[in-house]
């Protein structure tokens, strides 16, 4: 069953992301952010590496590579932190 999904705005930039984390999705993000926190900068990297790979659909209907999107495309690099607050945020709301 198709999972319900929001629309991003991102500057110009549209990301579909998912509206919640399944239980195996939480698990898995739950353990890179566990091995992220106070760890190096390379583990907070995988951290959202994971969340983009399992929380976002597409950006601009681009939906493979994204993480590779977000770190190599500089027009993209001020939205960002933007798109990691609220995967993040996604991390802790319950599914209506």
């Amino acid at each position: 069953m198709p999972r319900e999904t929001k629309e991003l705005m991102l500057g110009g930039y549209t990301a579909v992301i998912k509206t919640y984390a399944t239980a195996r999705e939480l698990d898995a993000l739950r353990g890179a952010m566990h091995g992220a926190q106070g760890a190096s900068f390379e583990a907070q990297k995988e951290a959202e590496k994971h969340m983009i790979q399992s929380l976002v659909v597409s950006i601009n209907g681009k939906t493979s590579d994204l993480y590779d999107f977000c770190q190599d495309n500089m027009d993209f690099a001020s939205e960002y932190s933007v798109l990691i607050i609220e995967l993040g945020e996604l991390l802790t709301k319950k599914k209506n």
